[in-house]
């Protein structure tokens, strides 16, 4: 009869499951609580990666570090400033076109109106948009663009981070050869996570400046007004995977729309849904491999989640911050059971994790 501690004694599996839904109830109210710091760390942590490949192959030209980060940061500058000029003076000729816009669609409401009562449909359409409360509206216009002025006002704080993480980035293995325990074994597995986050990262990015590309190249062709700028908004969407798009393809299809009527509409549509289509079903599943995908349902809630605890810029990061997630998961033992859930189908062409149990 052997006597055991209680101290010995594994808690339950739905106790254990308990414990770590508690740890995660804890863990969102710490981020949301936090968000203040948190939120340009995000950004910053985000920007060294795209980054961190360049300082490399400056490197490896000969450039040291100490005049390497200091261009990219001033070149990053420079970017941000051309592409916040440009944004002010997009949404300035923007505001003072709006009221042409506002014409074409009150005489397109007139045509609609006309059209309806030659179908024995006997409404008013001028009259049940006059009862839409314009005040909410411009309420929400505002509250988007309150909460876009403050993460533009973390821009000198996300900045001032990157290049204290650039210069981290060049010695972090030696110090974590000293720090790990097992260095031989554990820093393979460190660079495997560090690898493949750094690699999604990187061709999304690559994936979203395309898409952008081609967007303002199909805008400019047809006629859109401030196709730039609806570019732009494609690139900033693109993070977003099946709600994206759909959101930024919405104001240069209703452009069309007032601009050259239904027909020119469709072909806008028509052109755009393709882009978004082959570039999400085709391009990037070949590239990135089902594996470093994520199931729709994920991108839903995570969207409303990382939202909800970060606001618009959790909303922005919800997907890498989420993929950055699964990839964790999927390099832990007892866990990739979650990260396989999360995918949107398995890979192929990657051997499954060795199932020889825990090290």
């Amino acid at each position: 009869m052997s006597d055991s501690s209680p101290l010995s004694v594994r808690p339950p599996t739905t106790f254990r499951g308990l414990y770590a839904a508690a740890a995660l109830v804890l863990v969102i109210a710490g981020l949301r609580e936090a968000s203040g710091i948190l939120v340009p760390v995000a950004f910053a942590a985000f920007i060294t990666v795209l980054l961190s490949p360049v300082v490399r192959l400056l490197r490896r030209y000969g450039v040291p570090v100490a005049i390497a980060i200091p261009l990219l940061i001033v070149a990053l500058i420079a970017l941000l400033v051309l592409v916040g000029s440009f944004v002010g003076s997009s949404l300035t000729a923007f505001s003072v076109a709006m009221p042409r816009y506002q014409a074409k669609v009150l005489d397109i409401v007139g045509s609609l109106t006309l059209w309806l009562g030659s179908h024995g449909i006997r409404t008013n359409v001028t009259k049940l948009l006059a009862t839409v409360d314009t005040g909410k509206v411009l309420a929400i216009v505002g509250n988007a663009l309150t909460q876009l002025a403050s993460m533009l006002s973390y821009t000198i704080l996300v900045l001032l981070m990157v290049v204290f993480l650039l210069f981290d980035a060049v010695d972090l293995p030696a110090r974590l050869r000293l720090a790990l325990r097992r260095p031989d074994e554990e820093l393979v597995q460190v660079r495997q996570v560090a690898s493949e986050i750094k690699h999604y990262i990187v061709l999304k990015t690559y994936l979203c400046l395309t898409t952008s590309t081609v967007t303002l190249i199909v805008l400019s062709i047809m006629g859109v007004d401030f196709a730039p700028l609806w570019a732009l908004l494609a690139l900033i969407l693109g993070y977003v995977p099946n709600i994206g798009p759909f959101v930024a393809s919405a104001p240069p299809v209703l452009l069309a729309l007032l601009q050259k009527g239904p027909g020119h509409m469709m072909i806008v549509l028509g052109l755009l849904a393709t882009l978004h289509t082959v570039v999400g079903n085709v391009i990037e599943p070949q590239l990135l491999g089902r594996r470093l995908g994520l199931s729709s349902f994920v991108v839903f809630v995570s969207l409303i989640i990382w939202g909800w605890i970060w606001g618009t810029g959790g909303m922005l990061l919800s997907v890498p911050l989420t993929m950055t997630i699964k990839i964790l998961l999927e390099n832990s033992r007892d866990w990739r059971w979650l990260a396989v859930l999360m995918g949107s189908g398995p890979d192929s062409r990657r051997a499954p994790a060795s199932t020889n149990g825990p090290v």
